[in-house]
């Protein structure tokens, strides 16, 4: 790209050099660290998972027992309280993304 600046690659070259050590407070928006591993992140969900079952009288392996409509209605709720992504869900409920994302 500087020599498409023929005229003023030396100057183009020496501001390049200068700005390329310099220090800045950038921040990447994909790359921040939020401090919790995926392992962790998938625990505490399960807690508040098993914290809204229990509010409804069932735990995980009792929902995969409930009638269609039912499990899907609780499945509903939970996805509207909690923070979890669908696969998330899916990895502490033991059921496919697929059924929950219907649900």
């Amino acid at each position: 790209m500087l020599h498409c600046h023929s005229g003023i690659s030396q100057y183009a070259v020496n501001e390049l050099r200068a700005f390329t050590p310099m220090e800045n407070d950038d921040k990447f928006i994909d790359y921040e660290d939020f401090g919790l591993t995926k392992e962790e992140k998938i625990a505490a969900l399960r807690d508040e998972v098993e914290q809204f079952l229990h509010k409804n009288g069932i735990t995980i392996l009792q929902l995969h027992e409930l009638p269609v409509a039912e499990r899907n209605a609780i499945l509903k709720n939970l996805k509207q309280h909690t923070k979890g992504s669908l696969r998330m869900l899916s990895t502490v409920l033991g059921l496919g993304k697929n059924v929950i994302y219907k649900a």
